[in-house]
């Protein structure tokens, strides 16, 4: 079923569909929640949850697309963000399933919502990203975005992204 029909046209005005997109570090989720709290009757879908799931789900085929063998005392993503050559290939293997999974939220969640609010750092390199009718890319310095990374690695409770999200995946798809 193609997006425009999942977003359903009431009273002639169709729910808005808002992107927000930027780097790690740079509050895009924290953008993307305060939305939420102010547009009424708005849901916040979170496409990195996803996007780290099917990165962990796929991680074999990633590395085998790009030519490595993993080492297990690196993290899968620095080899994915090596090059932007090996960050396309990444995007490539994963987006159709990330933006299914988005979808399927959206059928789940967003009918009979005003706003729907996707959260998703690759947005701008998806075809997807035309289905919004806003597109919010947020940036900060690099300063800021390191003080921001750091904190999120010493947190306990999000060390592990990845894995968080995959789990958090499967509980929502469970």
């Amino acid at each position: 079923m193609p997006l425009t029909t999942i977003i359903k046209i009431k009273g002639g005005i169709r729910n808005m569909l808002i992107g927000v997109s930027g780097g790690s570090g740079v509050g895009k989720s924290t953008l993307s929640r305060r939305l939420a709290e102010i547009l009424p009757n708005s849901i916040l879908v979170n496409g990195d949850i996803y996007m780290h799931a099917r990165s962990k789900e796929l991680e074999n085929e990633i590395l085998t697309r790009i030519g490595e063998k993993k080492d297990e005392n690196v993290f899968s993503y620095n080899y994915y963000l090596d090059s932007f050559e090996n960050t396309k290939i990444w995007v490539d293997t994963i987006e159709n399933k990330v933006i299914e999974d988005i979808e399927n939220e959206i059928k789940k969640r967003g009918e009979g919502k005003d706003y729907i609010i996707v959260d998703w750092v690759f947005l701008p390199l998806c075809d997807w990203s035309k289905h919004c009718d806003e597109t919010i890319c947020v940036v900060a310095n690099h300063n800021l975005r390191l003080e921001r990374l750091t904190k999120r690695l010493q947190d306990k409770a999000i060390y592990n992204e990845g894995d968080r999200s995959f789990w958090s995946y499967k509980e929502r798809n469970n």
